[in-house]
């Protein structure tokens, strides 16, 4: 069992320095009282590390980027919102196919995404993508509350 607001402190520091160095905002917005969780932590730490990793290369310096995490409707969602180049509507339902990559810059095998839905959906979850191009993206990892 983890606090998610312990899941998001975590990736924040992890990531802080190389979010400095690309002169990105990084900052967290935690709603009170959420339920820990009984899930994987390594499993979710490798999907927030990678959906952070992908929001500090598609944001140009100056950007913010947000690690959030909520609850509703016997949910908990984590989320990592950007405000980077976004994706266009019509890439938007291959971004979670193995081996796509998407957006100007680009960076690894074009799996994280993939991998990324499916650790979430063994967690009986689902990472779900809204994106404006221009104005940037947000994933967001639903997971069942307890």
């Amino acid at each position: 069992r983890i606090a998610p607001t312990a899941l998001l402190q975590r990736c924040r520091q992890r990531f802080a320095p190389r979010a400095a160095e690309a002169g990105i905002e990084l900052t967290t917005e935690l709603a009170p009282d959420l339920p820990d969780l009984e899930l994987d932590v390594a499993a979710i730490d490798r999907v927030l590390d990678n959906l952070l990793a992908n929001a500090i290369r598609h944001t140009p310096r100056g950007g913010r980027i947000e690690l959030l995490a909520q609850t509703g409707r016997q949910r908990v969602v984590l989320a990592v919102r950007d405000s980077g180049e976004g994706i266009p509507r019509h890439e938007r339902a291959r971004v979670f196919q193995p081996f796509v990559q998407i957006g100007r810059r680009r960076g690894g095998s074009g799996l994280g995404l993939a991998l990324c839905r499916e650790l979430v959906e063994q967690h009986g979850g689902e990472l779900r993508l809204a994106s404006r191009p221009g104005r940037g993206s947000t994933f967001s990892v639903v997971l069942p509350a307890p």
